[in-house]
């Protein structure tokens, strides 16, 4: 009866939520999805009222753009742009300055780059490309304290963070597929015995691969076995288990160095309470920097439910939605927009809450979460039946977590 009460309550809502929403966030989202038929009509609702934005996000996706504009035809000039010309542009325009430093570095500039660029992560991706190591370190470190960067920030970090990784050779790239694809450990320590003595990523798969068999002693030399940055993560993540004073001061040290690693990060909330200021402190960099992890926004997501923070838990669901997007994760995320104050009718964001929850529908019948938020909207639920969401809605991928030592399940490469 309560949901049958909640539909006829949002009948009259999902009626007026079929025009296509002009929204830069939903629209990413949607792509993210996915659809790229919702996506693309998100672009069009989007060049009429933020034509830059417009543009910049269909060239990111591949799709048609309508936009048009002063500022969109100074974005298509600098792609073509000289020297001079890109750092003029972008020192007189703040919303191309990005754009503008791109294509110096593109241009092999870095010196015309550095005196436009203001953000960290933009100065470090800098320093990195004109060989500066320690400017790059610095720049990681200021960076690194940001609370919630802006993905393009994430963009910039991890391609300098590519950078700075050493080239793989072909024995080790085929020792890495036997082991991420082919789930074959022990194929993988042979292939990677072929590679040469100093390859980085041949001494994390052999590492990795030991750890995946159970062998955490010969995990821990493997990764001792080379100097590079990662295998030093990695050795000190193995330690923990091992020497656990030995590996939270390698840890300490090395995160001077790689702040933002996801190793180390996983590494430090092992090591220290979750409560510590260690712990939290590993928890909130990994949710800012890695928001496609859905392990470490589910434990922060707890928290904030926790202290009825639902704004900012909608926040943070949302930048996770545009890098690893899920229907769970979409679901809980509108479930904090309409605690946070969109269930009203009167709410601005409320027209958008309805719109996707109706897309939503149309994508996931079978999704029983949608009644319950249905009967919230209808007024017939209170803040804590969110209590305990995320945990309860909020299920990685995989069907069991990693062990403690289980690097080689994480989603990315080991590089």
């Amino acid at each position: 009866m309560q949901a049958l009460r909640a539909f006829v309550t949002l009948l009259p809502m999902m009626a007026c939520a079929t025009a296509p929403i002009s929204d830069p966030n939903w629209t990413q989202i949607a792509f993210a999805a996915g659809d790229k038929t919702e996506a693309q009509r998100g672009l069009d609702q989007l060049s009429k009222a933020q034509p830059l934005d417009a543009y910049r996000l269909a060239m990111r996706m591949g799709l048609r753009s309508s936009a048009s504009g002063p500022a969109v035809a100074l974005a298509g000039e600098i792609a073509q742009a000289s020297a001079d010309r890109a750092e003029s542009l972008g020192k007189n325009n703040p919303q191309l300055r990005r754009a503008a430093i791109y294509r110096l570095l593109q241009l092999e500039n870095p010196a015309a780059a550095a005196r436009i660029a203001e953000h960290a992560s933009m100065q470090g991706l800098i320093a990195r490309v004109a060989g500066d190591e320690e400017k790059a370190r610095q720049a990681l470190l200021i960076a690194a304290n940001e609370a919630l960067p802006p993905l393009w920030a994430l963009r910039a970090t991890r391609r300098a963070q590519d950078l700075a990784e050493p080239t793989p050779s072909p024995e080790a790239l085929s020792a890495w597929q036997a082991l991420s694809v082919l789930k074959a450990p022990g194929e993988a320590i042979k292939r990677a015995a072929l590679a040469p003595k100093s390859d980085c990523l041949a001494a994390v798969v052999t590492g990795l691969a030991h750890e995946e068999i159970g062998r955490p002693v010969a995990s821990a030399e493997a990764f001792g076995s080379s100097d590079c940055l990662q295998a030093k993560i990695h050795q000190a993540r193995v330690l923990a288990r091992l020497k656990p004073a030995a590996a939270r001061q390698a840890l300490l040290e090395l995160s001077q160095q790689a702040p933002l690693n996801l190793s180390l990060l996983s590494a430090l909330r092992r090591l220290h309470p979750a409560a510590s200021a260690e712990g939290q402190q590993a928890l909130r960099r990994q949710v800012a920097w890695h928001p496609e992890d859905h392990y470490a926004l589910r434990e922060r997501l707890t928290q904030l439910e926790r202290d009825k923070e639902w704004a900012q838990a909608h926040r943070l669901s949302e930048r996770s939605l545009r890098t690893n997007y899920s229907d769970d994760l979409h679901l809980l995320s509108l479930r904090y927009l309409a605690l946070s104050g969109a269930k009203a009718r009167s709410d601005s964001r409320h027209e958008l809450l309805v719109y996707r929850l109706d897309w939503l529908r149309k994508r996931r019948k079978d999704l029983a979460q949608l009644t319950e938020l249905d009967a919230l909207l209808a007024g017939a639920a209170e803040e804590g039946g969110a209590l305990g969401a995320a945990r309860m809605r909020l299920k990685p991928a995989v069907k069991y977590a990693p062990r403690p030592d289980a690097a080689a399940k994480l989603r990315e490469s080991p590089r």
